[in-house]
């Protein structure tokens, strides 16, 4: 049951993606930031599924190294 409601919470937690996705759609993809952005996106789902979502030790670093970004660029 929990993991049903953090998968909900999840979902609705993407809605800020999901709109820079929409938005980044209909922009001039001659742009470098708009193409950094897909290439970080098209590299990273496939890496994802492949190697990091078997593996608990990446997941738990990626999930610390997040904590020490965001401790970074608001706690200074």
């Amino acid at each position: 049951m929990l993991k049903l409601i953090i998968s909900i919470i999840s979902i609705a937690l993407t809605y800020g993606y999901s709109i820079s996705i929409y938005k980044y759609a209909f922009i001039d993809f001659s742009m470098p930031h708009v193409q950094y952005f897909y290439i970080g996106m098209l590299v990273f789902i496939p890496f994802w599924f492949v190697w990091l979502k078997h593996d608990t030790f990446y997941s738990t670093f990626e999930h610390e190294w997040t904590h020490l970004i965001v401790g970074l660029l608001f706690f200074k």
